[in-house]
């Protein structure tokens, strides 16, 4: 059985005040670019089953903002996970192995360095060690439960960069 994981940087953030990290919202580009995505995904016909994202606000944000291009009959479950937040490659992989395995194409929105490197590290591809703000990828994974993922073990079948798409 094959499965797809999308793993997304959240969207560009504001720095405009001083707010704690987590409290930092999309700036206007982060906002456009998330819908960007979103409507990209509906055009392709791409609907994941899951979303975990990060509580960070510019993860929620960018997860609410993508999920606004699909059609209310296709919207994903939106699940917020605090562990996600500064989370490295292998804390965010053990989040995805909490997974039901009734999930088929799950979604992970999350921050850098750790989206982009367990990027990496699925795929064997070390031009996704530094994902940019935005940029989502699918990797398919072929035979393995979600919590039976190891390095390697995906194939990148998706790349997308909001600046691609303008």
């Amino acid at each position: 059985m094959k499965r797809t994981l999308y793993l997304m940087r959240h969207a560009k953030s504001s720095w405009k005040k001083p707010l704690p990290d987590r409290e930092r919202p999309l700036n206007r580009r982060g906002k456009e670019a998330a819908e960007r995505i979103g409507r990209e995904l509906v055009k392709r016909g791409i609907t994941p089953d899951l979303i975990l994202a990060s509580d960070a606000k510019r993860a929620r944000s960018t997860a609410k903002r993508l999920l606004r291009a699909f059609p209310t009959h296709q919207r994903a479950l939106l699940q917020l996970d605090p562990a996600l937040y500064d989370a490295d490659a292998r804390k965010i992989l053990q989040e995805i192995a909490r997974t039901d395995p009734k999930v088929r194409q799950l979604m992970v929105i999350a921050h850098n360095p750790g989206i982009s490197e367990l990027a990496a590290l699925l795929t064997s591809d070390r031009s996704l060690e530094w994902l940019p703000t935005g940029a989502l990828v699918g990797i398919e994974i072929e035979g393995k439960d979600w919590k039976a993922i190891e390095p390697g073990d995906g194939e990148l079948i998706l790349r997308l960069f909001p600046r691609e798409l303008e």
